[in-house]
């Protein structure tokens, strides 16, 4: 009986996908329809608080410089 060693154990790193999106279960499916929605609503909203953010700023810095 051969006693295997701490070195013949390891497996080697696995390499993470490049696809853009790819989803944690690896079954590889496209998000649904109201999934991306959601996804490129949320993104919108954000960038739109940050506008709001930058345009409130500007506006205030001119009141009182």
């Amino acid at each position: 009986m051969e006693v295997l060693g701490a070195e013949d154990k390891q497996t080697p790193p696995r390499k993470r996908s490049g696809r853009k999106g790819a989803r944690a279960d690896g079954d590889g499916r496209r998000p649904s329809f109201s999934g991306r929605c959601a996804r490129l609503v949320k993104e919108q909203r954000a960038r739109f608080y940050i506008m709001r953010r930058c345009v409130t700023m500007l506006v205030c810095w001119r009141d009182y410089a």
